[in-house]
């Protein structure tokens, strides 16, 4: 395995795929209440700093919902990715900033400056070895009681063919706690498999009123916040002190 090894290669849900076999595909719905948690939080007038932004998905979500930001950093390896923020400039404060969050310190210029850190979906590809630099600047960059949110695979024995290093909610808090504290955890991905066995006596009976109506991957989803070390991914809600 080669020392900078990273996978850029993306599995993503198209809009297309969200009415796959007229169900809402699973994949999409994760999406969408992983972006829409983060919306609950913003307020108009943030500073928020979006790390592996790619297509730029949550600077959309934040302009189709009137939560303007102060700022909005979009952050990527890819300079594609970051060319489809450039049409937000016109009625946002919209700066991008091409860079490996692995190595690459151009972050300095930007300490104690946003209220909102966005991490969706990044640290799983690359190599544990840099994590502990990749928090460092992230903590570099909020302010004192900033918040950052960061979502990743919770490891089951087998990880996505894209993915280069997933970690297990329990090899990833001691991570997290050298630089933050711990607000909360949510799941967001699951599937009845992992869900429905961890449900409890009355979680259980309201699966099964709800299954009448409800596709088990849409109730899985929504049950997966209440378990979130039983789901296949986390959302770490994370403090800066």
């Amino acid at each position: 395995m080669k020392d900078n090894k990273l996978n850029l290669t993306e599995i993503s849900t198209p809009p297309e795929r969200a009415l796959e076999r007229t169900c809402i595909h699973r994949d999409y719905l994760a999406h969408s209440i992983r972006y829409s948690t983060v919306f609950r939080r913003v307020k108009r007038g943030m500073n928020i700093i979006d790390i592996g932004c790619g297509r730029g998905y949550i600077l959309k979500g934040l302009y189709s919902n009137k939560l303007k930001p102060n700022l909005y950093l979009g952050v990527d390896i890819r300079r594609k990715a970051l060319e489809n923020l450039e049409k937000f400039k016109t009625n946002f404060r919209v700066e991008t900033l091409q860079m490996d969050i692995r190595t690459d310190c151009y972050l300095e210029q930007y300490s104690n400056l946003f209220d909102l850190a966005i991490c969706f979906e990044v640290i799983e590809h690359f190599e544990a070895k840099y994590l502990d630099y990749v928090l460092r600047q992230i903590k570099r960059v909020l302010k004192p009681g900033g918040i950052l949110m960061l979502s990743t695979p919770n490891f089951n024995g087998k990880a996505a063919k894209n993915h280069i290093h997933e970690y297990t909610a329990q090899e990833l808090r001691p991570y997290l706690l050298r630089y933050f504290r711990i607000e909360n955890t949510y799941g967001i991905y699951a599937s009845q498999r992992e869900i429905e066995p961890e449900l409890s006596i009355s979680e259980h009976f309201i699966y099964q009123q709800l299954k009448e109506h409800f596709d088990t991957d849409i109730l899985s989803l929504i049950f997966a916040p209440l378990h979130p070390y039983q789901s296949r991914n986390i959302l770490w809600i994370l403090k800066k002190e």
